[in-house]
Order: C-alpha cells, then sequence, then structure tokens
C-alpha cells in the first residue's frame, strides 16, 4: 500500500511538472541540439549574389524597404547601387548588421548630394549592428533624391545585412 501511495504520488508530482525539466528533456535536449545545426549550416551556405528585394506596400501611409544581403568567402569585391527617397516620405530607417571571421567589409551611404552619411566597417573586432530612423520633411531637401550605397570586401570571410525602410 505504500508503496502505491510513492508511486502514485512520483507520478502526479511528474504530471503537474514539480520534478526538474533536465529528468525528462533529455532526449528534446538532443533534437533541439540537432535542428540548431541543421540551422546554422544552412544561415552559413555561401551565396554568389547580392540578393535585392524591393517591397513596396500601400495601407494608410506609403512604404517601401531595399534589402540587401551577401555572403563573402575570402572575397575581394565593390559594388555600388543606388536607391530613392520620394517627396512625401515622412521617416526612414536604416539597418546594417554583419559579421566577419577575417577581413573586412566597409558600407558607405551617400546622400543625394555627394555627402557621406555614414561610413562603417565590419571587421573581426566583433559581429555589429547599427540602425537609425528618423523623421524627414520637405523643409529640408537633403534627404529626398537617389541615395548611393557602396559595400567594398576586402579578403573578407563574413556577411552583412542591409536594410533601407522608409514610411
Amino acid at each position: 500500500m505504500r508503496s502505491q501511495t510513492f508511486i502514485s504520488l512520483v507520478l502526479l508530482l511528474g504530471l503537474f511538472g514539480l520534478f526538474p525539466a533536465g529528468i525528462f528533456a533529455q532526449e528534446r535536449s538532443t533534437e533541439e541540439e540537432e535542428e540548431a545545426a541543421v540551422r546554422e549550416r544552412v544561415v552559413r551556405e555561401p551565396r554568389d549574389v547580392i540578393n535585392v528585394t524591393p517591397v513596396i506596400s500601400i495601407n494608410q501611409e506609403r512604404s517601401s524597404k531595399l534589402s540587401l544581403h551577401k555572403e563573402f568567402n575570402g572575397d575581394t569585391k565593390e559594388t555600388e547601387g543606388q536607391f530613392s527617397i520620394e517627396k512625401g516620405v515622412k521617416r526612414i530607417k536604416i539597418d546594417v548588421e554583419g559579421m566577419v571571421e577575417y577581413g573586412v567589409i566597409k558600407i558607405t551611404l551617400m546622400l543625394p548630394s555627394g555627402k557621406v552619411y555614414t561610413d562603417l566597417s565590419i571587421d573581426d573586432s566583433a559581429d555589429m549592428s547599427w540602425s537609425t530612423a528618423f523623421s524627414v520633411d520637405e523643409s529640408n531637401p537633403d534627404y529626398f533624391g537617389t541615395w548611393k550605397y557602396q559595400v567594398k570586401a576586402t579578403e573578407a570571410e563574413g556577411e552583412y545585412f542591409l536594410a533601407i525602410t522608409t514610411y
């Protein structure tokens, strides 16, 4: 009778989660580790081209987004491009992220006037994440027009992400 009561108590405690999770979670942990390893391999597969994805959606306000992503495998490459900020845009958001095992990836954004807005370098000292968002209006025309971006990779093994969103 006493052993049946003990077994019933153990079962009830197990059902209500009063035992430490590690006792029952050993198999799930191994599965999670395998899934994480698969995700890491998928994320780390090299890509040969710059992914440019312009997206325009119209809700109550107009917005657009330009996204760039590139992985480098010891490459030295340089690319340039441009994007337009049209009059009527109220906010601009710029995000840059990247990581480098070795080498350097340099990202430069230039205003329509040709003046450098920002000049960022990604190297092996740390993973980098930079973001800015600001309001614009037509009384300050510096932000409207065609912006340019430059990406220079010097013997870089790593990747970067650049996203420009307007609202």
